[in-house]
């Protein structure tokens, strides 16, 4: 398919002309405690990974524990900490905190939509 400025539009849905596709990054781990979860339990689940809270995105209540965003230290695989957190007392789930990039490939065009 032509647009009438002669560039060819993107068949994937949600890309223009010049956005670049950017594969998922994951740097860090959302990390769900139950609520009945105590502290000693979320220090030994960071502890068995060697991690570190970087952010407490939600506090618990009585229907959710604590949310925490985790980092691990350089070099440490995000896939097997996730596994090995999963299994910790306590814990609800854990999943890679991921993003996706998109940029413009127009300099000119700050807010990533391209123009007609």
């Amino acid at each position: 398919m032509q647009a009438d400025n002669g560039n060819a539009l993107s068949e994937e849905p949600g890309f223009a002309p010049g956005m670049a596709e950017a594969a998922p990054v994951a740097t860090d781990i959302l990390l769900q405690f139950s609520p009945a979860a105590d502290p000693a339990q979320v220090k030994a689940a960071l502890q068995a990974v060697n991690g570190q809270q970087a952010e407490l995105v939600r506090a618990g209540d009585a229907e959710a524990g604590p949310l925490l965003r985790v980092e691990l230290p350089e070099g440490q695989e995000l896939q097997g900490a996730v596994e090995i957190l999963s299994q910790q007392p306590g814990v609800v789930f854990a999943e890679t905190n991921e993003f996706v990039n998109i940029a413009s490939g127009d300099a000119a065009d700050v807010s990533g939509m391209a123009e007609d």
